[in-house]
Protein backbone atom coordinates (compact mmCIF):
# COMPACT_ATOMS: atom_id res chain seq x y z
CA UNK A 1 0.00 0.00 0.00
CA UNK A 2 1.39 3.39 -0.96
CA UNK A 3 1.95 6.02 1.68
CA UNK A 4 0.76 8.80 -0.65
CA UNK A 5 1.35 12.50 -0.08
CA UNK A 6 0.35 15.74 -1.73
CA UNK A 7 -2.80 15.64 -3.81
CA UNK A 8 -4.66 18.11 -6.01
CA UNK A 9 -4.01 21.78 -5.37
CA UNK A 10 -6.59 24.46 -4.80
CA UNK A 11 -6.57 27.90 -6.33
CA UNK A 12 -3.38 29.95 -6.11
CA UNK A 13 -3.60 33.10 -3.97
CA UNK A 14 -2.10 35.16 -6.77
CA UNK A 15 -4.55 36.72 -9.21
CA UNK A 16 -2.16 36.67 -12.15
CA UNK A 17 -1.91 32.91 -12.03
CA UNK A 18 -5.55 32.01 -11.36
CA UNK A 19 -6.00 30.39 -14.73
CA UNK A 20 -6.45 26.70 -14.15
CA UNK A 21 -9.72 24.93 -13.81
CA UNK A 22 -11.15 23.79 -10.51
CA UNK A 23 -9.67 20.32 -10.64
CA UNK A 24 -6.19 21.84 -10.60
CA UNK A 25 -6.98 24.57 -8.12
CA UNK A 26 -8.00 22.34 -5.22
CA UNK A 27 -4.50 21.82 -3.96
CA UNK A 28 -4.10 21.20 -0.33
CA UNK A 29 -3.05 19.38 2.64
CA UNK A 30 -4.26 16.59 0.44
CA UNK A 31 -1.25 17.60 -1.55
CA UNK A 32 0.68 17.34 1.66
CA UNK A 33 -0.51 13.76 1.86
CA UNK A 34 0.39 12.82 -1.65
CA UNK A 35 3.61 14.40 -2.80
CA UNK A 36 7.20 13.30 -1.99
CA UNK A 37 6.15 10.42 0.28
CA UNK A 38 8.51 7.64 1.06
CA UNK A 39 6.90 4.86 -0.92
CA UNK A 40 6.77 1.51 0.77
CA UNK A 41 4.81 -1.56 -0.36
CA UNK A 42 3.94 -2.57 3.19
CA UNK A 43 2.90 0.63 4.97
CA UNK A 44 0.43 -0.15 7.73
CA UNK A 45 -2.68 1.94 8.29
CA UNK A 46 -1.73 4.42 10.99
CA UNK A 47 -5.27 4.94 12.30
CA UNK A 48 -7.49 2.12 13.43
CA UNK A 49 -10.91 2.14 11.74
CA UNK A 50 -12.54 3.56 14.85
CA UNK A 51 -9.84 6.22 15.31
CA UNK A 52 -10.16 7.38 11.72
CA UNK A 53 -13.92 7.63 11.92
CA UNK A 54 -13.75 9.54 15.20
CA UNK A 55 -11.17 12.05 14.05
CA UNK A 56 -12.96 12.59 10.73
CA UNK A 57 -16.11 13.50 12.61
CA UNK A 58 -14.17 16.30 14.29
CA UNK A 59 -13.77 17.95 10.87
CA UNK A 60 -17.32 19.18 11.45
CA UNK A 61 -16.38 21.07 14.60
CA UNK A 62 -17.82 24.60 14.87
CA UNK A 63 -14.37 26.02 15.65
CA UNK A 64 -12.15 26.57 12.60
CA UNK A 65 -9.14 26.49 14.95
CA UNK A 66 -10.14 22.99 16.00
CA UNK A 67 -10.76 21.98 12.39
CA UNK A 68 -7.30 23.16 11.35
CA UNK A 69 -5.74 21.15 14.18
CA UNK A 70 -7.67 18.05 13.09
CA UNK A 71 -6.61 18.49 9.45
CA UNK A 72 -2.96 18.77 10.44
CA UNK A 73 -3.17 15.76 12.76
CA UNK A 74 -4.73 13.66 10.01
CA UNK A 75 -2.21 14.79 7.41
CA UNK A 76 0.77 14.17 9.66
CA UNK A 77 -0.29 10.63 10.48
CA UNK A 78 0.42 9.18 7.05
CA UNK A 79 -2.68 6.96 6.75
CA UNK A 80 -3.38 6.67 2.98
CA UNK A 81 -7.14 6.71 3.64
CA UNK A 82 -6.87 10.33 4.78
CA UNK A 83 -6.07 11.75 1.33
CA UNK A 84 -9.49 11.12 -0.30
CA UNK A 85 -11.24 12.46 2.82
CA UNK A 86 -9.43 15.78 2.69
CA UNK A 87 -9.75 15.96 -1.08
CA UNK A 88 -13.51 15.48 -0.73
CA UNK A 89 -13.58 18.23 1.86
CA UNK A 90 -11.88 20.59 -0.59
CA UNK A 91 -14.29 19.62 -3.35
CA UNK A 92 -17.34 20.12 -1.14
CA UNK A 93 -18.16 16.42 -1.11
CA UNK A 94 -17.71 15.68 2.59
CA UNK A 95 -20.93 15.33 4.55
CA UNK A 96 -22.31 14.23 7.91
CA UNK A 97 -25.20 11.76 7.96
CA UNK A 98 -28.06 12.98 10.12
CA UNK A 99 -28.94 9.41 11.11
CA UNK A 100 -25.69 8.45 12.89
CA UNK A 101 -23.47 11.56 12.53
CA UNK A 102 -20.89 9.57 10.58
CA UNK A 103 -18.79 11.40 8.03
CA UNK A 104 -19.15 10.18 4.44
CA UNK A 105 -18.00 11.20 1.01
CA UNK A 106 -21.13 11.86 -1.03
CA UNK A 107 -21.66 12.63 -4.69
CA UNK A 108 -24.93 13.57 -6.31
CA UNK A 109 -26.45 11.14 -8.82
CA UNK A 110 -29.75 12.37 -10.09
CA UNK A 111 -31.94 13.30 -7.13
CA UNK A 112 -29.98 11.32 -4.53
CA UNK A 113 -26.48 11.31 -3.05
CA UNK A 114 -24.37 8.17 -3.16
CA UNK A 115 -22.22 7.57 -0.07
CA UNK A 116 -18.62 6.40 -0.05
CA UNK A 117 -17.55 4.95 3.28
CA UNK A 118 -14.37 6.69 4.49
CA UNK A 119 -13.02 3.48 6.01
CA UNK A 120 -13.50 0.99 3.19
CA UNK A 121 -13.66 3.38 0.27
CA UNK A 122 -16.70 1.50 -1.04
CA UNK A 123 -20.25 2.62 -1.79
CA UNK A 124 -22.39 2.49 1.34
CA UNK A 125 -25.90 3.63 0.47
CA UNK A 126 -27.86 6.64 -0.72
CA UNK A 127 -29.55 9.65 0.88
CA UNK A 128 -31.55 12.68 -0.05
CA UNK A 129 -30.09 16.14 0.47
CA UNK A 130 -32.30 16.54 3.56
CA UNK A 131 -30.49 13.65 5.25
CA UNK A 132 -27.01 15.13 4.83
CA UNK A 133 -25.17 18.14 6.23
CA UNK A 134 -22.21 19.41 4.21
CA UNK A 135 -18.97 20.15 6.05
CA UNK A 136 -18.33 23.72 4.94
CA UNK A 137 -14.88 25.09 4.12
CA UNK A 138 -13.90 28.72 4.71
CA UNK A 139 -10.76 30.55 3.62
CA UNK A 140 -8.83 29.62 6.74
CA UNK A 141 -9.54 25.94 6.19
CA UNK A 142 -8.54 26.24 2.55
CA UNK A 143 -5.22 27.59 3.76
CA UNK A 144 -4.79 24.58 6.05
CA UNK A 145 -5.77 22.24 3.24
CA UNK A 146 -3.18 23.63 0.86
CA UNK A 147 0.51 22.81 0.94
CA UNK A 148 3.17 24.88 -0.77
CA UNK A 149 6.86 25.68 -0.71
CA UNK A 150 7.93 29.29 -1.21
CA UNK A 151 11.24 31.10 -1.52
CA UNK A 152 11.63 34.75 -0.54
CA UNK A 153 14.51 37.18 -0.05
CA UNK A 154 13.72 39.27 3.06
CA UNK A 155 15.78 42.34 2.08
CA UNK A 156 18.28 42.26 4.92
CA UNK A 157 15.92 41.55 7.80
CA UNK A 158 18.14 42.52 10.73
CA UNK A 159 17.81 43.36 14.42
CA UNK A 160 18.43 46.51 16.46
CA UNK A 161 21.89 45.54 17.77
CA UNK A 162 25.31 46.04 16.17
CA UNK A 163 26.68 42.52 16.02
CA UNK A 164 29.72 43.14 13.81
CA UNK A 165 31.75 45.94 12.34
CA UNK A 166 29.83 45.78 9.05
CA UNK A 167 26.42 45.35 10.68
CA UNK A 168 23.92 48.19 10.25
CA UNK A 169 21.27 47.71 12.93
CA UNK A 170 17.81 49.23 12.61
CA UNK A 171 15.83 50.92 15.35
CA UNK A 172 13.58 48.81 17.56
CA UNK A 173 10.58 50.58 16.01
CA UNK A 174 11.66 49.66 12.47
CA UNK A 175 12.45 46.10 13.53
CA UNK A 176 8.99 45.63 14.99
CA UNK A 177 7.32 47.19 11.96
CA UNK A 178 9.32 45.06 9.51
CA UNK A 179 8.69 41.80 11.34
CA UNK A 180 4.97 42.57 11.50
CA UNK A 181 4.89 43.47 7.81
CA UNK A 182 6.73 40.33 6.71
CA UNK A 183 4.45 38.14 8.86
CA UNK A 184 1.40 39.77 7.34
CA UNK A 185 2.82 39.31 3.83
CA UNK A 186 3.49 35.61 4.39
CA UNK A 187 0.03 34.98 5.86
CA UNK A 188 -2.13 37.30 3.76
CA UNK A 189 -0.32 37.25 0.41
CA UNK A 190 1.29 33.81 0.39
CA UNK A 191 -1.39 32.04 2.45
CA UNK A 192 1.19 30.72 4.93
CA UNK A 193 3.09 28.07 2.93
CA UNK A 194 4.11 25.05 4.96
CA UNK A 195 7.77 25.53 4.03
CA UNK A 196 9.52 28.88 3.55
CA UNK A 197 13.05 29.03 2.12
CA UNK A 198 14.35 32.43 3.23
CA UNK A 199 17.37 34.57 2.38
CA UNK A 200 18.82 37.66 4.08
CA UNK A 201 17.77 37.16 7.68
CA UNK A 202 20.34 38.14 10.28
CA UNK A 203 20.03 35.55 13.03
CA UNK A 204 17.88 32.99 14.78
CA UNK A 205 16.46 35.58 17.19
CA UNK A 206 15.05 37.66 14.33
CA UNK A 207 13.72 34.52 12.65
CA UNK A 208 12.01 33.41 15.86
CA UNK A 209 10.54 36.86 16.29
CA UNK A 210 9.04 36.54 12.82
CA UNK A 211 7.68 33.11 13.70
CA UNK A 212 6.09 34.56 16.84
CA UNK A 213 4.27 37.16 14.78
CA UNK A 214 2.90 34.51 12.45
CA UNK A 215 1.80 32.46 15.46
CA UNK A 216 -0.28 35.42 16.52
CA UNK A 217 -1.97 35.13 13.14
CA UNK A 218 -2.76 31.47 13.70
CA UNK A 219 0.24 29.76 12.06
CA UNK A 220 2.91 28.18 14.24
CA UNK A 221 6.23 27.96 12.42
CA UNK A 222 9.48 26.42 13.58
CA UNK A 223 12.79 27.90 12.53
CA UNK A 224 16.06 26.56 11.13
CA UNK A 225 19.14 28.74 10.73
CA UNK A 226 22.87 28.11 10.80
CA UNK A 227 25.22 31.06 11.06
CA UNK A 228 27.38 31.55 7.99
CA UNK A 229 30.37 33.65 6.97
CA UNK A 230 28.74 36.91 5.90
CA UNK A 231 30.58 39.87 7.51
CA UNK A 232 27.29 41.76 7.74
CA UNK A 233 25.56 38.79 9.35
CA UNK A 234 23.07 37.76 6.65
CA UNK A 235 22.06 34.10 6.55
CA UNK A 236 19.70 31.72 4.80
CA UNK A 237 17.00 29.96 6.81
CA UNK A 238 13.90 27.79 6.76
CA UNK A 239 10.55 28.22 8.46
CA UNK A 240 8.19 25.25 8.49
CA UNK A 241 4.91 24.37 10.14
CA UNK A 242 2.81 21.32 10.87
CA UNK A 243 2.45 18.72 9.49
CA UNK A 244 5.97 19.10 8.06
CA UNK A 245 8.63 17.26 10.02
CA UNK A 246 12.36 17.55 9.46
CA UNK A 247 15.45 15.51 10.23
CA UNK A 248 19.11 16.38 9.90
CA UNK A 249 20.20 19.96 9.20
CA UNK A 250 23.61 20.90 7.82
CA UNK A 251 25.40 23.45 5.69
CA UNK A 252 27.47 22.88 2.58
CA UNK A 253 30.94 24.28 1.81
CA UNK A 254 31.12 26.41 4.96
CA UNK A 255 34.91 26.06 5.09
CA UNK A 256 35.55 26.13 1.36
CA UNK A 257 38.22 28.79 0.72
CA UNK A 258 38.39 31.25 -2.13
CA UNK A 259 41.47 33.47 -2.47
CA UNK A 260 41.93 33.66 1.29
CA UNK A 261 38.25 34.14 2.11
CA UNK A 262 35.16 31.95 2.35
CA UNK A 263 33.74 30.88 -0.99
CA UNK A 264 30.23 31.09 0.41
CA UNK A 265 29.34 34.04 2.64
CA UNK A 266 25.98 32.35 3.07
CA UNK A 267 26.60 28.59 2.83
CA UNK A 268 23.76 26.52 1.34
CA UNK A 269 21.49 25.15 4.06
CA UNK A 270 20.38 21.53 3.69
CA UNK A 271 17.25 20.46 5.55
CA UNK A 272 16.07 16.87 5.39
CA UNK A 273 12.30 16.97 5.03
CA UNK A 274 10.92 13.74 6.47
CA UNK A 275 7.16 13.99 6.75
CA UNK A 276 4.82 14.30 5.08
CA UNK A 277 7.34 14.90 2.32
CA UNK A 278 10.63 13.08 1.96
CA UNK A 279 13.18 15.22 0.15
CA UNK A 280 16.32 17.21 0.79
CA UNK A 281 15.69 20.94 0.60
CA UNK A 282 18.70 23.15 -0.16
CA UNK A 283 18.37 26.89 0.45
CA UNK A 284 20.73 29.01 -1.63
CA UNK A 285 21.91 32.62 -1.76
CA UNK A 286 24.75 33.10 -4.22
CA UNK A 287 27.16 35.99 -4.57
CA UNK A 288 25.60 39.06 -6.22
CA UNK A 289 26.66 40.35 -9.62
CA UNK A 290 28.06 43.59 -8.24
CA UNK A 291 31.44 44.28 -9.89
CA UNK A 292 30.82 41.39 -12.27
CA UNK A 293 33.36 42.84 -14.72
CA UNK A 294 36.08 41.98 -12.23
CA UNK A 295 37.57 38.57 -12.93
CA UNK A 296 37.48 37.39 -9.32
CA UNK A 297 33.73 38.12 -8.99
CA UNK A 298 32.94 36.10 -12.09
CA UNK A 299 35.25 33.32 -10.89
CA UNK A 300 33.60 33.22 -7.47
CA UNK A 301 30.11 32.97 -8.93
CA UNK A 302 31.21 30.24 -11.31
CA UNK A 303 32.92 28.31 -8.53
CA UNK A 304 29.81 28.49 -6.33
CA UNK A 305 27.67 27.23 -9.20
CA UNK A 306 30.04 24.45 -10.16
CA UNK A 307 30.54 23.19 -6.61
CA UNK A 308 26.81 23.02 -5.91
CA UNK A 309 26.05 21.49 -9.32
CA UNK A 310 28.62 18.75 -8.72
CA UNK A 311 27.17 18.09 -5.27
CA UNK A 312 23.67 17.82 -6.74
CA UNK A 313 24.71 15.24 -9.33
CA UNK A 314 26.14 13.06 -6.57
CA UNK A 315 22.90 13.03 -4.56
CA UNK A 316 20.10 10.51 -4.49
CA UNK A 317 16.82 12.22 -5.34
CA UNK A 318 14.34 13.66 -4.50
CA UNK A 319 15.93 17.10 -4.18
CA UNK A 320 14.66 20.68 -4.12
CA UNK A 321 17.07 23.60 -4.47
CA UNK A 322 15.49 26.99 -3.83
CA UNK A 323 16.59 30.53 -3.17
CA UNK A 324 18.15 33.70 -4.54
CA UNK A 325 20.69 32.60 -7.15
CA UNK A 326 21.49 36.13 -8.35
CA UNK A 327 21.57 34.86 -11.91
CA UNK A 328 19.18 34.14 -14.74
CA UNK A 329 19.07 32.88 -18.31
CA UNK A 330 19.94 34.66 -21.56
CA UNK A 331 21.82 37.56 -20.01
CA UNK A 332 25.39 37.12 -21.24
CA UNK A 333 28.13 37.04 -18.61
CA UNK A 334 25.51 37.42 -15.88
CA UNK A 335 24.06 34.05 -16.94
CA UNK A 336 27.28 32.04 -16.81
CA UNK A 337 26.63 30.76 -13.27
CA UNK A 338 23.04 29.91 -14.21
CA UNK A 339 24.19 27.90 -17.20
CA UNK A 340 26.79 26.08 -15.09
CA UNK A 341 24.26 25.07 -12.46
CA UNK A 342 21.79 24.03 -15.14
CA UNK A 343 24.23 21.23 -15.98
CA UNK A 344 23.28 19.59 -12.68
CA UNK A 345 20.25 18.07 -14.41
CA UNK A 346 17.64 19.69 -12.17
CA UNK A 347 14.53 21.23 -13.68
CA UNK A 348 13.74 24.91 -13.21
CA UNK A 349 10.09 25.44 -12.31
CA UNK A 350 9.93 28.88 -13.91
CA UNK A 351 9.23 26.94 -17.09
CA UNK A 352 5.78 26.16 -15.70
CA UNK A 353 4.76 29.83 -15.95
CA UNK A 354 3.96 31.89 -19.04
CA UNK A 355 7.09 33.54 -20.39
CA UNK A 356 5.96 37.07 -19.54
CA UNK A 357 5.53 36.09 -15.87
CA UNK A 358 9.01 34.60 -15.41
CA UNK A 359 10.55 37.23 -13.19
CA UNK A 360 10.96 37.96 -9.47
CA UNK A 361 13.12 41.09 -9.61
CA UNK A 362 13.51 44.27 -11.63
CA UNK A 363 16.92 45.71 -12.46
CA UNK A 364 16.67 49.17 -13.99
CA UNK A 365 13.04 48.39 -14.77
CA UNK A 366 13.97 45.20 -16.61
CA UNK A 367 12.34 42.02 -15.24
CA UNK A 368 14.71 39.23 -14.19
CA UNK A 369 14.25 35.81 -12.62
CA UNK A 370 16.85 35.80 -9.83
CA UNK A 371 14.92 33.52 -7.47
CA UNK A 372 14.55 29.92 -8.55
CA UNK A 373 13.12 26.59 -7.43
CA UNK A 374 14.82 23.60 -9.02
CA UNK A 375 13.67 20.00 -8.59
CA UNK A 376 14.90 16.58 -9.58
CA UNK A 377 13.11 15.29 -12.71
CA UNK A 378 11.11 12.74 -10.73
CA UNK A 379 9.41 15.51 -8.76
CA UNK A 380 8.32 17.41 -11.85
CA UNK A 381 5.37 15.06 -12.30
CA UNK A 382 4.06 16.17 -8.90
CA UNK A 383 4.08 19.86 -9.77
CA UNK A 384 0.54 21.09 -10.23
CA UNK A 385 1.10 24.82 -10.20
CA UNK A 386 3.79 27.45 -9.88
CA UNK A 387 2.88 30.97 -8.77
CA UNK A 388 4.71 34.22 -8.21
CA UNK A 389 3.55 37.03 -5.95
CA UNK A 390 3.48 40.57 -7.22
CA UNK A 391 3.93 43.92 -5.51
CA UNK A 392 7.55 43.83 -4.33
CA UNK A 393 9.86 43.86 -7.35
CA UNK A 394 10.71 47.25 -8.76
CA UNK A 395 9.18 49.40 -6.00
CA UNK A 396 12.46 50.83 -4.77
CA UNK A 397 11.20 54.27 -3.74
CA UNK A 398 8.52 52.71 -1.55
CA UNK A 399 10.88 50.04 -0.24
CA UNK A 400 13.52 52.49 0.93
CA UNK A 401 11.00 55.11 1.99
CA UNK A 402 9.16 52.67 4.25
CA UNK A 403 12.39 50.96 5.38
CA UNK A 404 11.16 47.59 4.19
CA UNK A 405 7.60 47.75 5.48
CA UNK A 406 5.65 48.40 2.28
CA UNK A 407 6.81 46.54 0.30
CA UNK A 408 8.70 44.04 2.46
CA UNK A 409 11.34 43.13 -0.15
CA UNK A 410 12.78 43.99 -3.53
CA UNK A 411 12.05 40.41 -4.62
CA UNK A 412 8.72 38.75 -5.36
CA UNK A 413 8.10 35.34 -3.84
CA UNK A 414 8.13 32.18 -5.94
CA UNK A 415 5.79 29.41 -4.80
CA UNK A 416 5.36 25.85 -5.97
CA UNK A 417 2.32 23.63 -5.37
CA UNK A 418 2.29 19.87 -5.76
CA UNK A 419 -0.15 17.10 -6.53
CA UNK A 420 0.15 13.37 -6.91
Amino acid sequence: MRNDMFSVLRRSPFSITQTRRFAVRICGMVACLMMFAVVSPNVAQAFSDEELRNIAEQLNDKSSTKQVAVIEEMAADGDPRVAPILQAMLEGDLYVLDSDEHVVIATKKGKVYTHIDIISGEEAGESSSKELDKIKVNNRLRGALRDALATLNLWRLRDDRKNSERDSPVSSVVLEARVNAVAEFVVAKLNAPHVLALQEVENRAVLDRLADQMAQRGYRYRSVLREGNDPSGMDVAVLYRSPVKIGAVRTLFSDQPFHGHALYSRPPLVVALEAPLAANLVVVHWRSARDLKKAWVHEKRQTQAALLANWVTAQTPPLIVAGDFNTTWDAGRFSDSYERFEQSGLLNLWQSLPEKERYSFRHRCRPQALDHIWVTPGLKTFVSKVAVSRGNAGRYDSLYGSKGVAPVSDHDALVVYFER
